[in-house]
């Protein structure tokens, strides 16, 4: 019977929205309390200098790591298409300096905001109009009629956009005029085409705004920008060099002799749960169906591995409670218990690509636009095309892939095992 188990997961979570210290905090809250002054001031500077960041923050550190050095530790995505810059919790002018420079303008964006508002400041209204806005635009844009001979030009005044969510309330207790939500969105992740002119005008055809559609806060935002950054990055390849047969059974192997392995489980780690699953390790496929087959049948080989039981409580803490059940994610919380971070890092990495081909066999499975959105992203990731032709490429990518990150999780259990012997 087929089973969803092993893919059952948490959201994922932006990297955008990891927890910061309290230095990191510290910093951005120096942005956020001039965005606050400079709400009440349409005629002042939007955003401050850098050196201005760097001498205020040194006056509340004067031990420590310096401004610099926070900034440097904030998280950030990669963002392709945007002259090599990154895309992170603060922007600065020069964006082709790795760095800002003594006099370049500084400030906040989306995901900033959002992380301040997770830290106890009012800024997570802020953030949330500003997605809405961008949704506004990108609703806008899908209303357009397809010209067959140009691209067409409309034009739009930005107020035309913003709702009253940028109105003063009790929760947000100033009114974020147009110049500064204009200052915002001209800096964010979303390529939009706004001209600082009298008033601000978007230009409604600029860059694809469709994955924006229907947003409604910031933690759906960056949810999306980062899984849209880490599609357009090459992903790593872990080689294996037996076959998936092989390399399943090798790893059953140095699973099921490591002492604490064994005394948590008596079962095989992989056993094939029915004949299909069994044909699929060597299995071709030729068509299509034969790929749906043969992919659905790994994937009830990958649900029925046998892992220590986890102690239920923490699983539902950290994957929920449905989640706590798959089979992944108990490898997942027994290799965090028992490998170094380096070496729990590396599986990760490895069961992510793993959970990419679950994603795939998802799609398959379930005719949700969403499943399907996650299993074209999958798709990306591990070097298959949105439309597959070739069927034997794709089977042989999924069983390599596979292979190659069960690899990595026996390398590294391996490895544990020789350093406690030694």
């Amino acid at each position: 019977m087929d089973t969803d188990f092993a893919i059952e997961d948490t959201e994922d979570i932006s990297p955008l929205a990891s927890d910061l210290a309290d230095e990191q905090i510290d910093l951005l809250t120096i942005l956020w309390r001039h965005l606050v002054e400079a709400s009440r001031d349409p005629d002042g500077p939007v955003w401050p200098v850098w050196h201005y960041v760097d001498v205020m923050y040194s006056h509340g550190h004067p031990q420590g790591l310096g401004a610099m050095e926070v900034l440097k530790s904030l998280p950030r995505i990669t963002r392709p298409d945007h002259a090599g810059a990154d895309y992170g919790l603060v922007w600065w002018e020069e964006a082709s300096q790795p760095w800002p420079l003594a006099n370049s303008k500084i400030g906040l964006s989306i995901a900033g905001l959002s992380q301040l508002g997770r830290h106890g400041s009012n800024s997570t209204s802020v953030a949330d109009a500003l997605v809405k806005t961008v949704s506004s635009l990108a609703e806008a844009q899908a209303a357009v009629p397809p010209n067959a001979h140009l691209v067409p030009t409309v034009q739009r005044r930005l107020a035309d956009f913003i709702g009253n969510e940028f109105a003063a309330t009790a929760k947000q207790p100033f009114e974020v005029p147009l110049v500064l939500i204009g200052a915002l969105l001209q800096k964010e992740y979303a390529h939009l085409n706004i001209l600082q002119n009298d008033g601000f005008t978007v230009n409604i055809m600029g860059p694809d705004l469709r994955p924006f559609a229907g947003l409604s806060d910031a933690v759906g935002y960056l949810n999306e920008i980062s899984k849209d950054a880490a599609a357009r990055v090459e992903p790593l390849r872990h080689v294996a060099p037996l076959p998936l047969i092989q390399t399943i059974d090798y790893l059953s192997y140095v699973l099921n002799d490591d002492p604490v392995w064994k005394s948590a489980t008596p079962r095989k780690f992989a056993e094939a749960p029915n004949l299909a699953s069994a044909a699929a390790l060597s299995a071709a496929s030729h068509s299509q169906d034969q790929f749906e087959s043969n992919i659905g049948a790994l994937w009830n080989l990958v649900g029925n591995f046998s892992t220590p039981k986890a102690d239920s409580e923490e699983m539902e803490r950290l994957y929920g409670k449905d989640a706590s059940r798959s089979s992944l994610n108990q490898l997942e919380w027994w290799l965090r218990q028992h490998l170094d971070n380096r070496a729990f890092e590396r599986t990760k990495s490895a069961l992510a690509q793993i959970r990419d081909i679950g994603k795939i066999r998802n799609g398959i499975a379930h005719a949700s636009a969403d499943k399907r959105k996650q299993s074209l992203q999958a798709q990306q990731r591990l070097g298959i095309p949105a439309v597959v032709t070739q069927w034997e490429i794709a089977w042989e990518t999924i069983k390599s892939t596979l292979a190659g990150a069960l690899e990595v999780i026996r390398e590294e259990v391996q490895m544990r095992d020789r350093a406690a012997d030694s």
